[in-house]
């Protein structure tokens, strides 16, 4: 779908443009791994490659997500959708985040303000790629 391409490409720009980056949920996967598994040898040295490329892609925020769209509109649809998630998630911990803040302290005003942020809109944008390039 050329739509999911196009959503994805204004939401990674949106997230760009607030400078929304996901580095840290992947650093944080990284180091539970890392110190609770005990990886050692081969095995260990492949896992760090994965998540040195997940955290680098994850670090490009916007920039990633609006490659998944170019992938997505030129027929690569998961490979766009795979960018499109992973570009997007530090938007999507955020805004998960401040639902459960809000919902704690009886103010979802805090949270209706947070996502009418380009933060907030691109992230919305970007899942809703996501999810239409299907």
């Amino acid at each position: 779908m050329r739509a999911a391409g196009y959503l994805a490409i204004v939401g990674g720009i949106l997230l760009f443009i607030a400078g929304a980056t996901g580095w840290g949920l992947f650093a944080f996967l990284w180091g539970i791994l890392k110190d609770h598994l005990g990886l050692a040898g081969a095995h260990a040295d492949m896992v760090r490659l994965l998540f040195q490329i997940l955290i680098f892609l994850a670090n490009l925020g916007g920039i990633t997500v609006i490659l998944g769209g170019w992938a997505m509109l030129k027929g690569f649809q998961r490979i766009g959708r795979v960018l499109t998630i992973i570009g997007c998630g530090a938007g999507l911990l955020t805004l998960v985040w401040q639902l459960l803040v809000a919902y704690a302290n009886n103010s979802v005003d805090a949270w209706t303000g947070s996502m009418i942020s380009f933060t907030g809109i691109g992230t919305v944008l970007a899942i809703v790629a996501q999810r239409l390039a299907r």
